[in-house]
């Protein structure tokens, strides 16, 4: 949906994250399988990167090259490529938990 419209937040964005330099946000949506990107200048929805079904955070590295979604209807883990808008890499990890994103930001794929 690229350039779909404004952005209205609404009750039912769950997690939002503003990538490290402002320029965009990445957020989640009940019922949308993608994480959305929102540019903060035109304050519209750039992009949707699919990830699968019931996607939830998404966490940056430190320089922004990288953001993480836990994806529970599968039980992943995806990898966003920031720069490209895409899923880099789903990790299919049972079930994976906030504490597990918070500690691979700390080694993100090469």
């Amino acid at each position: 949906m690229e350039g779909s419209g404004a952005a209205t937040g609404g009750q039912d964005a769950p997690r939002a994250r503003i990538e490290p330099d402002g320029r965009r946000v990445f957020f989640t949506l009940a019922g949308v399988n993608a994480i959305q990107v929102l540019d903060t200048a035109t304050n519209r929805i750039a992009t949707q990167i699919p990830v699968g079904a019931s996607p939830h955070y998404a966490p940056f590295t430190p320089d922004g090259r990288w953001a993480l979604a836990v994806v529970q209807g599968p039980g992943e883990l995806g990898i966003l490529d920031t720069a490209n808008n895409t899923l880099a890499a789903p990790s299919p990890w049972a079930k994976p938990r906030t504490g597990a994103c918070r500690v691979l930001m700390a080694a993100p794929p090469t």
